[in-house]
């Protein structure tokens, strides 16, 4: 009966409206600050395999629009086709839920390992680097989910092209990635969030296979790129390289939280009205 819910709640049109706006945010804010600083018209050198913390790293030149003007379309393209399947509101609720169970997993097992996390870089570390730290919202979840969940799903595509994965095949899918994933992470964030970096591989990994890899690609790069007009609340942060987030930065900020009250408004409502249409549909069939 509550998939019949959910089924009916993402029917209306209000809370995948709303969601849409919440999710462009952040890009129009990045797009902004780049366009006001002339980092677009820069070249950037873009990562393509490296190990955080690590001296080595392979990497390109490419112009700033262009590399960004990718994001953008795989970033909006994916949006766009969750929208169309009526799946974007249900993977987002599901995203949220998971990571609010692998924060809570997280801090336990900091608690009970003693281990902690890095502590954030200071000022002089940022100085000069604010279009970078932009950057690299969309450049790092876009890379690590083409990387931990794109590679590995393309391969299980590979091997069972014709017929149908078995069970052990999709944990292996959720478990190993995920492994590398928390590895991955512990150089630059800790090994308190080794366990919390797992939890939330394994959550992007079932958001691959649920409803595919658009899910967790547009899902992870709002999860960094969200912070995008808040960097002017950041501690640090040198203000004078960010002077259109610090104009427009309130105005983001106000429209995400009118959207996301609207919708933890407007979610639970249609979710009791559709249950209710569910029960009385399943009434009307006995």
């Amino acid at each position: 009966m509550m998939k019949n819910a959910f089924r009916l709640m993402s029917a209306n049109p209000l809370p995948g409206s709303l969601l849409l706006i919440v999710l462009l945010l952040p890009l129009i804010a990045s797009w902004g600050q780049f366009i006001e600083s002339g980092f677009w018209q820069e070249t950037i050198s873009v990562t393509l395999l490296f190990w955080p913390k690590s001296a080595w790293k392979l990497a390109v030149p490419l112009p700033g629009w262009f590399i960004f003007a990718v994001f953008t379309l795989v970033y909006t393209l994916s949006m766009i086709r969750l929208a169309q399947k009526r799946s974007l509101v249900e993977a987002f609720l599901f995203i949220l839920a998971g990571f609010l169970l692998a924060k809570a997993g997280g801090a336990a097992f900091q608690a009970i390992s003693g281990w902690s996390k890095l502590q954030p870089i200071g000022s002089q570390e940022l100085a000069g680097k604010a279009n970078l730290l932009v950057f690299a919202t969309w450049h790092n979840p876009l890379w690590e989910e083409l990387v931990f969940r794109g590679i590995p799903l393309l391969l299980l595509a590979l091997l069972y092209s014709r017929k149908e994965w078995p069970g052990y095949a999709k944990w292996l899918y959720l478990i190993v990635p995920s492994l590398l994933f928390a590895c991955y992470h512990v150089p630059g964030h800790g090994l308190g969030t080794l366990f919390e970096s797992f939890l939330i591989g394994v959550l992007w990994a079932f958001a691959a296979l649920r409803w595919g890899l658009g899910a967790p690609i547009v899902l992870h790069i709002f999860a960094d790129a969200m912070l995008v007009p808040t960097l002017p609340l950041m501690k640090n942060m040198p203000l004078h390289e960010i002077p259109w987030l610090v104009e427009y930065g309130w105005l983001f900020q106000s429209l995400s939280a009118l959207c996301a009250l609207l919708l933890a408004m407007s979610i639970p409502m249609l979710l009791f009205s559709g249950w209710r249409r569910a029960k009385r549909t399943q009434a009307s069939e006995l």
